[in-house]
C-alpha cells in the first residue's frame, strides 16, 4: 500500500521510523509534502541516507498533488493544527484513509466539519490519540469495564510534565493559542479522550482554573538565549546549534517570548452519567508522568504512567491487585508503534474506523475550558455540540 506524509514537522519523524522500520514493508512512503523543500530534504539525509534514487519518495510542496495520485491509499497528516481541517476534509474527499495528529483541529466549527465529512465518507479516520494504544491505558480501561471497580463515582488524573519540556512549549508555536485551540487542546487532548473513554459517557459540563504562574517577563533577560546575559545562571538556556532537525523548538527566552498559554490548568469535567472527573496539567514538575486515581463502590483504582504500575485497591475484601506493565521507553510507551499496526490491521481488514467524534469530544472539553478559565463560568457543551 502507497502512503504519503503531509507535514514534515516532529511528529512526521515518528511515522517515518516506523514505515522504515516496518519488517514486513506494509507501506510504500510514496510521497512527503512540506511547505519548506529544506525540511523535506533533512528527512530524507537523516532517515534514507543510503536509498537509491528511485526509491526515494515524491517531495512535493502542496499537498494537492498527493491527493491526485490515485495510487496513494493512506495519508498521513501531521502538519500545523491550524491547518488539520482543511487538509482532512480534502483528503477524506479525495478517497484517502487518514491518520490525522491530535488535536483533531482548533476551533468546534472545524472539529465539526471534518466530523461531518467522515460520516459521509466510507474512509478509516483515526487520530493520534497514541495513550490509547498503550499497555497502561489498555489494562486500566479493561478493569475499569470488568466491573472490578464497581460503580465509578469520580476520576481523578494529572499531567505532569518536567519543567524543560514545559518550557518548549513557550518557545514553540504552541505558546500562542490561536495555533493550537490552548495548550490544553494542543498538549492533553489524548489524556481527555482517555478520560472519556474512561468514564464511558459523553461530557456535559466544563470548568476550569489556570492561568501562567511562572513562565512569566524576566527583568534583564534578552528575547534570545544567545543573547541573554543571564545565560549562564538559567536552567532554561537553550543553544541553538542542539536543537534536533525538525523541531518546533526555537532558542527563545520561555519567559520573554510574546505567549499567551498557561502553564498550569485545573479541568472540572461531569458526565452525562454522573461521573464527576478533575484533571490537572502543570509545566512546572520534578517528575514527569502521568497519574489516574479511579474511586469505585468496591475498589481504588491507583495507576502511574511513568513507572508502569497499576493498583486496585479493595473497600470490604481487602487485599491489592497490582499490574506492572512494561512499557516501552519511548514512541510514548510502545503507543505509537501500536496505533499504527492498529491503522494497518484496520485498513487490510475492511474495519470501520472513525475516531473523529472522539477527537470533537476531546477538543470541544479543551476549548470549554479555555471558555470557563476566561469567563468565569460553567460551560454546557450540549449548548455547543451538534452531534
Amino acid at each position: 500500500m502507497k502512503a504519503a506524509i503531509i507535514g514534515m514537522g516532529a511528529r512526521a519523524s515518528a511515522y517515518v521510523q516506523l514505515i522504515r522500520q516496518d519488517p514486513f514493508k506494509k507501506l510504500d512512503l510514496a510521497a512527503i509534502c512540506d511547505l519548506i523543500p529544506a525540511k523535506m530534504d533533512g528527512y530524507i539525509n537523516q532517515f534514507m541516507p543510503d536509498a537509491p534514487a528511485a526509491q526515494l519518495p515524491a517531495r512535493v510542496t502542496d499537498y494537492r498533488k498527493i491527493l491526485e495520485d490515485p495510487a496513494i491509499e493512506l495519508v498521513f497528516i501531521t502538519t500545523n493544527d491550524l491547518t488539520h481541517k482543511e487538509i482532512a476534509v480534502d483528503c477524506l474527499r479525495a478517497g484517502k484513509h487518514i491518520l490525522l495528529e491530535k488535536p483533531l483541529a482548533t476551533t468546534l466549527a472545524d472539529c465539526q466539519a471534518i466530523y461531518d465529512e467522515s460520516r459521509h465518507a466510507d474512509r478509516i479516520v483515526k487520530l493520534g490519540f497514541c495513550l490509547r494504544y498503550t499497555s497502561f491505558y489498555e489494562k486500566m480501561l479493561e478493569i475499569v469495564r470488568s466491573g472490578l471497580l464497581g460503580k465509578i463515582i469520580c476520576i481523578e488524573a494529572k499531567e505532569t510534565l518536567s519543567s524543560r519540556h514545559g518550557a518548549s512549549f513557550m518557545r514553540r508555536w504552541h505558546r500562542f493559542k490561536n495555533n493550537n485551540g490552548g495548550f490544553l487542546n494542543a498538549k492533553c487532548s489524548h489524556d481527555l479522550d482517555m478520560l472519556n473513554r474512561l468514564s464511558g459517557s459523553d461530557p456535559q459540563l466544563v470548568s476550569a482554573f489556570g492561568g501562567r504562574a511562572f513562565f512569566n517577563p524576566i527583568e534583564g533577560a534578552s528575547d534570545r538565549c544567545e543573547s541573554c546575559r543571564l545565560a549562564e545562571s538559567c536552567p532554561y538556556y537553550l543553544d541553538k546549534n542542539t536543537i534536533p532537525a525538525n523541531s518546533p523548538e526555537e532558542a527563545i527566552c520561555p519567559f520573554n517570548a510574546d505567549k499567551d498559554i498557561v502553564d498550569h490548568e485545573t479541568v472540572l469535567i461531569q458526565y452525562k452519567n454522573g461521573i464527576h472527573v478533575s484533571f490537572c496539567v502543570t509545566m512546572l514538575s520534578a517528575e514527569a508522568t502521568r497519574t489516574t486515581v479511579i474511586f469505585g463502590s468496591e475498589a481504588t483504582l491507583t495507576g502511574d504512567f511513568a513507572s508502569g504500575l497499576i493498583h486496585v485497591r479493595f473497600l470490604h475484601a481487602g487485599g491489592v491487585h497490582t499490574y506492572d506493565l512494561k512499557q516501552a521507553s519511548d514512541g510514548h510507551g510502545g503507543g505509537d508503534e501500536s496505533l499504527y499496526r492498529a491503522l494497518l490491521q484496520a485498513i487490510h481488514a475492511g474495519e470501520k474506523v472513525n475516531d473523529a467524534r472522539d477527537g470533537l469530544m476531546s477538543t470541544a472539553i479543551a476549548l470549554a475550558a479555555e471558555r470557563s478559565m476566561e469567563s468565569a463560568t460553567v460551560v454546557d457543551l450540549d449548548q455547543c455540540l451538534q452531534l
